[in-house]
């Protein structure tokens, strides 16, 4: 039975759709449980996730990846809507990790040079919205942070395409997420 759900589940596949999970679902929660937001902020937080996570999934499914590079960046331009929009909405800054999800998809539309010389742009949002929308004092530590799981990230994908290796890494980008959003729960 186990061999069968290895092909419709693959861990990276897993780890970034349990890691979406527990980030999505604890948000709306939280929201819910303060009285300060409405039922319409948690709709649509919710409503983002979900666009979020499903368009995730349309990036990595195989007919996207013999789909044209135009198609793949709009993809990921509705995903980057999306949290950024969510980091509006949701006050809890661990909703970054979404960043880091989101930006293993990166090599499949530019190099692993560039995404990793992009990788500041990506991150910058977080400090700026936390630390100015939010009023959060460590709104940079968290951006940063955040910023280096992302080199992490890219810096393991050029070591494994060196080493003709490329499979491992998404599932050890999903690992480090967890991680991350671990730690920003304890801050």
């Amino acid at each position: 039975m186990r061999e069968k759900l290895k092909p419709l589940f693959p861990l990276d596949i897993f780890s970034a759709v349990g890691t979406w999970a527990i980030v999505a679902i604890s948000a709306c929660y939280f929201m819910l449980a303060d009285t300060s937001y409405d039922i319409c902020s948690v709709i649509a937080a919710a409503c983002l996730h979900i666009c979020f996570i499903t368009l995730w999934l349309r990036s990595t499914s195989e007919t996207t990846q013999n789909a044209s590079r135009i198609s793949k960046m709009v993809l990921l331009s509705v995903q980057y809507v999306c949290v950024i929009s969510l980091y509006f909405l949701v006050p809890y800054n661990y909703t970054a990790i979404l960043i880091t999800i989101w930006c293993t998809l990166l090599p499949k539309v530019m190099s692993v040079r560039s995404a990793m010389l992009t990788a500041p742009l990506w991150s910058s949002p977080l400090w700026l919205i936390y630390q100015f929308h939010w009023q959060e004092q460590y709104a940079f530590v968290s951006s940063a942070l955040f910023f280096m799981f992302n080199i992490c990230n890219y810096s393991g994908r050029a070591d494994e395409k060196m080493s003709g290796s490329l499979p491992l890494n998404n599932s050890r980008n999903a690992s480090l997420a967890e991680t991350s959003c671990l730690r920003q729960l304890d801050m």
